[in-house]
């Protein structure tokens, strides 16, 4: 199939922008799939045919599951990708990939909705495992709102997107290197202690004294 993956992929293309929904969540699986399955060479050979396509399904806010998809299908394009293929899309990519987790952190806020942030805090967290070093010039652009989700997501409901701030945060750490997070290691040390004394405080077992 190596053989044949661009005329495969030309083929799926046009489907991204299908006026059926359905069709675009379809696309993207196809996509995120083959970019898992031949990597490295389908992002070295297709970034320039599947990420403009990509990015730009990412602001269909009227299907949250093709937004989702969407995003999920970058976490399996950036996964195995060469940094030299990300670095050229990555200042666009932030911006956009900022815009998206501002908006969609309201939208949990109004609505509860957290399916599309859930996956976006996924997709930030790979593109700065990817771009390394290269993701410092981007960290306070993301920071502040993933703090902000780590401290309120509080709810039983919200542990999954929770966990996954928690992991992206780490991942973007380890990428901008201990001289750039250190200015917000400590307060996230902090809410990590907070939430774990919370946490055990409600585990504790019943003690009972006995006279003797």
């Amino acid at each position: 199939m190596e053989a044949n993956l661009q005329g495969i992929v030309m083929a799926c293309l046009p489907y991204i922008a299908d006026e059926h929904p359905r069709v675009r969540f379809a696309c993207c699986n196809a996509l995120g799939q083959m970019a898992t399955d031949f990597s490295p060479l389908f992002q070295k050979k297709m970034h320039d045919k599947v990420l403009p396509g990509l990015i730009h399904l990412l602001d269909d806010d009227a299907h949250p599951r093709v937004q989702s998809h969407t995003a999920a299908a970058l976490v399996n394009f950036f996964e195995e990708c060469p940094q030299n293929v990300l670095l050229p899309y990555l200042p666009n990519l932030c911006q956009k990939m900022q815009s998206t987790l501002e908006k969609k952190t309201m939208e949990l806020v109004q609505t509860q909705r957290k399916l599309v942030l859930e996956q976006i805090i996924t997709t930030i967290a790979t593109i700065a495992d990817t771009a390394e070093n290269h993701f410092t010039p981007f960290y306070q652009n993301f920071m502040p709102n993933l703090k902000y989700i780590m401290e309120n997501a509080n709810d039983k409901e919200l542990r999954l997107l929770r966990g996954k701030t928690i992991e992206c945060i780490s991942l973007i750490g380890l990428a901008v290197g201990k001289e750039v997070f250190l200015s917000d290691a400590e307060q996230i040390m902090n809410m990590l202690r907070r939430r774990r004394q919370t946490t055990a405080s409600k585990w504790m077992p019943m003690t009972h004294k006995f006279r003797t």
